[in-house]
């Protein structure tokens, strides 16, 4: 009895280890942009965002920043426009995305 519950136990600590570990920006997010287009972003715990602007795919990285997310695409998504800043929803059910260039037009993604 005193091995089962202490596999169980461990099995448990293991399980609330890998949970905690996992950045609370994981996740697949979708939205349409302010000119129209279909928009997604998917977000791994890896450090790598994976962005899909009307089927064009731009493979970049993450890095956390305070309350807010930092975007990398090596200038593919515009050199002028990165680092795109995101902030989550005090929810945490969708995110903005932004840019410190006045000419971006930020965005809404939903989390799905």
């Amino acid at each position: 009895m005193k091995k089962t519950l202490s596999v169980l136990l461990a099995a448990a600590m293991m399980l609330m280890l890998t949970a905690c570990g996992e950045s609370k920006w994981v996740g697949t997010y979708s939205g349409i942009s302010a000119s129209g287009k279909l928009l997604s972003m998917m977000i791994n715990d890896d450090n790598k965002v994976v962005y899909n602007s009307a089927g064009e795919i731009h493979n970049g990285t993450w890095e956390e920043e305070g309350d807010e997310l930092r975007l990398y695409f090596d200038g593919s998504v515009g050199e002028e426009y990165e680092p795109l800043m995101v902030t989550m929803s005090s929810d945490g059910n969708s995110i903005i995305v932004d840019s410190e260039s006045s000419r971006w037009k930020a965005d809404t993604y939903i989390r799905q």
